[in-house]
This record gives C-alpha cells, structure tokens and sequence, in this order.
C-alpha cells in the first residue's frame, strides 16, 4: 500500500456488533489485522459516544482514526473530540419541547401490546422515539415488528409528528 491512505469506515450495530450487543473477538483480532496492514479504522454510528464505547470498547475507539458517533455530530480522532453539533441548539428548547411534548402524549393514547420505558432518547443529533419503549426485549420487539405490520403504529404516528411539527422541518423516518 505504498503511498496510498486507505480508512475502512465500519457502522456498530450489525457490522462490527451484533444490534445492541458487544462487540465479539474475532471482529477484534480482524481489525488489529487490518490496522496491523496499514489500513486506517474508522467508526461511524447512530448512536452517541458511551453506546458506542460500551459495544466496541474505549480501546477499539482510541485505535480507530476517526469516530463520527451521533450521525456524524460527534467526531473524534484517536479517541480524542475535535468537533460537535447539536440538533437542541439547530431547533432551540421550545422547539424541541413541542416535539417532545406532542410524542409523549401520542405514546401515552396508543393501545398496543406492551410498553416498556425510555420511550424518548435524545442525541445530539436526533430523537430517538419508541412506540413500546427502548428498555424492550428482543423478543418484544419482533413481536412489535409483527404487529405494526398490520397496525401500522409507527407510520401512523410518523403522519402525526409531520403534521404536528410542521414548521420545525424536520425528517422522520422509522427505524429498527
């Protein structure tokens, strides 16, 4: 690879880790092996600083080159921060208590078949709302994923915080 830099860019969950887990071994022995060959690690992820250290580790993050956590609003290099943006300052409080506001009470009349807390997890870079709640099992979640198959929950409420929020010109979009 002479003369050439080379960054191989990974997401966490489902690349590096399985969702929501650890990062196993063999990822770690393949990424010393690719660093070992010159090629620079780069981390890329969704979710903020801690999640991503406590699925891959401080060590894997201050081996990689750049870590852009948060949808890229957090970026770091060698583990250190040279950069940050947040959505709360782009929207401002009122604004972002509205949307928060409006989601909780959305949540609150849905029936459905379980709910199970942290409905609503802020980053810096977007809002995380879950219908039955992020503390879910994976288990209650596919069995959610069955449901609003039918029930159509999350584009419902997607209809919903786009009329609501109108004026704020945000995406929304639903995730896994």
């Amino acid at each position: 690879m002479e003369n050439k830099r080379i960054i191989a860019l990974f997401d966490v969950d489902q690349t590096l880790t399985p969702a929501r887990q650890s990062i196993q071994e063999d990822m770690r022995e393949t990424l010393d092996a690719m660093i070992a060959k010159g090629v620079h690690l780069g981390i890329v992820s969704g979710s903020d600083i801690k999640k991503v250290e406590e699925q891959v580790g401080s060590d894997v993050v201050n081996k990689a080159l750049y870590t852009f956590s948060e949808n890229g609003l957090l970026a770091m290099k060698q583990g250190k921060e040279f950069a940050r943006q947040s959505f709360k300052d782009h929207l401002g409080e009122d604004n972002l208590k509205k949307l928060i506001n409006f989601s909780l009470r959305y949540i609150a009349d849905l029936d459905i078949p379980v709910k199970r807390g942290t409905f609503i997890e802020y980053r810096n870079g977007m809002i995380n709302i879950s219908p039955i709640g992020r503390n879910c099992s994976k288990d209650e979640r596919n069995a959610f994923e069955e449901f609003d198959k039918t029930a159509n929950v999350r584009k419902n409420f997607v209809a919903a915080l786009e009329k609501e929020c109108a004026d704020l010109n945000l995406q929304f979009s639903i995730g896994g």
